[in-house]
């Protein structure tokens, strides 16, 4: 395997919140504790004081955001620079930050590799193991919080997906791949998480309910709470 290039790390640092270097005192949780039924209400207690939120859905759904992201960032990192991160969610960590009255955290990764340059990138690799080892579990076990929708927390990591393909200029004919690419490979079940919203305007068809956060005064751009009024 090739070697990470400083640009590609000081890239993901700067643009994305990734730090390579994992202090443990900085650890707001690990993804684990997301999906472990003994310390996911801890968790999801804990971060509730964090974000000020008003009961644990909102809670859930932020924080869902916020893994969103995270799959932002491992499609970018695959597509822009050939980085293969092991998904691994007793690795995968989401840090404290002091920055933002909604916490917006830093993220540590864990291991990574760089696919060789005449290895095709793969679409699959994206559903299987973006979708499939890190969002899926994560999203059934979000789900199981009273209040909080399934389609809420699939749609809160599918604008994170759109956004690293329009933005950042990543290859655009993978995420046209992965549309077409069968449910079952996401891990979701029946349902396919990207076609679900995809055909679709480019405003959100669920609430994420961040305009609950107590500091919060509006409603998201897109939300369908302000667009259906």
């Amino acid at each position: 395997m090739r070697q990470i290039t400083n640009n590609a790390y000081n890239d993901l640092d700067s643009n994305f919140r990734v730090r390579h270097i994992l202090h443990t005192d900085q650890v707001a949780f690990y993804l684990k504790d997301l999906i472990t039924p003994g310390t996911r209400q801890g968790t999801l207690i804990d971060m509730k004081e964090v974000l000020d939120a008003p009961n644990l859905a909102v809670t859930a759904s932020i924080i869902g955001k916020r893994i969103g992201f995270l799959a932002a960032i491992f499609t970018y990192a695959y597509l822009q620079y050939g980085i293969k991160y092991k998904i691994d969610v007793n690795k995968i960590a989401c840090l404290k930050s002091d920055v933002n009255e909604n916490w917006v955290p830093d993220y540590y990764l864990g291991h990574a590799d760089v696919v060789e340059d005449e290895d095709e990138i793969d679409a699959e690799w994206i559903a299987t193991n973006v979708y499939g080892k890190l969002l899926a579990p994560i999203i059934d076990s979000l789900s199981t919080v009273k209040g909080l929708s399934r389609k809420v927390l699939l749609e809160n990591c599918y604008v994170y997906m759109v956004w690293i393909f329009e933005k950042k200029q990543v290859d655009k004919t993978i995420f046209h791949k992965l549309l077409e690419i069968p449910a079952e490979y996401f891990g979701t079940g029946l349902c396919h998480p990207m076609r679900l919203f995809n055909d679709h305007s480019t405003n959100r068809t669920t609430c994420c309910l961040n305009y609950q956060l107590r500091n919060e005064v509006k409603h998201c751009k897109g939300c369908p709470l302000t667009n259906n009024k």
